[in-house]
């Protein structure tokens, strides 16, 4: 009972199968009949590679993920004073904490060149 089940499955997917590639090649000749392209027909590697000593061959690399911010270069440096009435009597100076902001400037420089004649 099982393997007369196993076999109806399997002669629904060989329909279901057919079935599909014939509905890709009715939209394929609807397309074409349209003017547009139809799907095009990608075609898998022929070579085999022999991946089995492909992790022999290679030498694995830590990977460093350096920081972004120490490639951008600093124009200017501001100083955030904070208001002392606005602080708490016990409040105490800790240092800075560094934040940078990237800011984009578009500028026109508009030239008149007076040329002799």
């Amino acid at each position: 009972m099982v393997v007369g089940l196993m076999n109806v499955v399997e002669k629904q997917q060989a329909i279901i199968a057919e079935q599909a590639a014939e509905i890709q090649r009715l939209r394929d000749e609807i397309s074409r009949l349209k003017g547009e392209q139809g799907k095009p027909t990608i075609r898998g590697t022929t070579q085999s590679k022999d991946l089995s000593s492909e992790k022999q061959r290679r030498e694995s690399k830590a990977h460093r993920k350096s920081s972004k911010q120490a490639q951008i270069k600093i124009d200017r440096e501001e100083i955030v004073r904070v208001a002392p009435q606005q602080l708490p009597a016990d409040a105490v100076f800790k240092g800075y904490q560094h934040v940078v902001v990237q800011d984009i400037l578009f500028r026109s420089e508009n030239i008149l060149f007076r040329k002799e004649k």
